[in-house]
């Protein structure tokens, strides 16, 4: 092998091989679930950058083609949310690259883990040379890739929102006793002693933290544990009907779990599936008979729906999900109207926001309705104290906007338009009535 002049190995003859792995112990992030673009934010994630650079740094004959791209280029890609990296090597010349970086990747570690280190990367899924490997169906292995791109002067891997936020086990420290909640936005609530968190750590295990009076000192973060498969995305806690709490998330199964705590304040020994094709983190109401319903979006885009059945059915849950309709992306939002019926609101694939509603408690639904708008995230919406709603959103330009229902003297219409509040936001906004709602209950 060449040296130069200092006596270091020469760059082109180096000897390449993959990064050096943390000896990790047999605690292991579940599979990245499948979440593709929902908004545009092209700018490069920590996580994607930050694996950039160790292929690069170990594989320094290869070449970066980009993580961001802009929003008005053609197609739906994670690249638009700067969480996909194309990492530049040809199949003919520098194959053997590709393959030594993609094995290692992929390999069982000593604990047994398959797919370990593209697990704690929080890789979602890897295209090369006409084929893909995606977490979410991991099992299948290598399949044959259509695209119109061949992917053979370029390995592609796009990130889940956990890896690309550096927030999965490559980058977190490995035996960690204190739970690193991954979620950019945690669920947060009110349980009448005071505040409770709730957020899903690295590992798929749902974590919360809690005050015992109002203003008062805060627990550590404490694991509440999660789906078999693992959590993930933003949990969602809210008051049941006996004043305790119950907790919602999404699995890594693509099903519904639930947890709650028993009249005596007694967490569930398990979490309970609820079943259901889930693509979005859900939305949770509390009806005024005191019942439960669940909104989510399945991995068609359609809204679908679940319930408890009320006080004469025992508030069992219903034994199937309905399908709401709607061509959405994004989590939808749900809350109790001025009537007592619920409103849902969801984000088209046109990014405008549109919605239905039903009329009274237990009443009819509407058909879905716009309420126009451009938005790239999910909406913010509040019942006032004057039983109105208001809309926000974050436009694509980052900045905050607004729309409203205008009273009973207009006969609680919309407002024509929706109004630019100004900010430069990277997130959905989130908003709270400045006193307690009237809701009907």
């Amino acid at each position: 092998m060449g040296t130069a002049a200092d006596g270091t190995v020469r760059a082109e003859e180096r000897p390449e091989m993959p990064p050096t792995a943390p000896d990790f112990g047999p605690h292991i992030d579940p599979y990245a679930p499948y979440e593709g673009q929902q908004g545009c934010d092209p700018a490069a994630k920590p996580g994607v950058l930050a694996f950039r650079d160790l292929v690069l740094a170990a594989y320094p004959g290869t070449r970066s083609l980009g993580i961001g791209r802009e929003c008005g280029a053609p197609g739906v890609s994670e690249h638009k949310e700067g969480r996909a990296f194309d990492w530049g090597v040809d199949v003919h010349t520098q194959g053997h690259l590709a393959d030594d970086l993609l094995n290692w990747l992929l390999a069982t570690d000593r604990h047994g883990n398959p797919h370990a280190l593209a697990r704690r990367f929080g890789l979602m899924y890897v295209i090369w040379n006409r084929r893909i490997w995606e977490a979410y169906r991991a099992d299948a292995g290598w399949t044959p890739y259509t695209g119109r791109s061949p992917h053979t002067d370029h390995v592609h891997f796009s990130f889940g929102w956990a890896g690309a936020r550096k927030e999965t086990t490559w980058w977190t420290e490995p035996g960690r006793s204190t739970p690193r909640v991954s979620v950019a936005v945690p669920s947060v609530v009110d349980h009448g002693a005071g505040m409770v968190v709730s957020g899903v750590e690295a590992s798929g295990v749902v974590a919360h933290r809690w005050q015992t009076e109002p203003g008062g000192a805060w627990s550590a973060w404490t694991p509440l544990g999660g789906p078999a498969a693992g959590a993930v995305g933003r949990p969602w806690a809210l008051v049941g009907r006996y004043g305790k709490l119950v907790v919602f998330v999404r699995g890594a199964d693509g099903a519904l779990w639930h947890t709650w705590q028993s009249e005596a304040g007694e967490w569930a020994p398990d979490w309970v599936s609820l079943g259901g094709r889930v693509a979005s983190d859900p939305a949770v109401v509390l009806s005024p008979n005191g019942a439960l319903s669940v909104f989510a979006r399945d991995p068609d885009g359609r809204i679908t729906h679940t319930w408890q059945r009320g006080p004469e059915h025992g508030h069992a849950w219903n034994d199937t999900w309905v399908d709401m309709g709607g061509t959405t992306q994004g989590r939808p939002t749900v809350l109790v109207g001025r009537d007592g019926g619920m409103v849902l609101f969801a984000r088209g694939t046109d990014n405008a926001l549109h919605h239905r509603w039903q009329t009274g408690t237990g009443g009819p639904w509407s058909d879905w309705s716009p309420l126009h708008g451009q938005l790239t995230d999910d909406p913010a919406v509040v019942l006032n104290p004057s039983g109105d709603l208001s809309a926000f959103g974050r436009d694509p330009e980052g900045r905050v906007t607004h729309t409203w229902q205008r009273g009973p003297a207009q006969g609680h219409a919309w407002n024509d338009a929706w109004v630019d509040m100004g900010g430069s936001l990277a997130q959905d906004p989130a908003a709270a009535p400045t006193e307690p709602a009237v809701s009907g209950r």
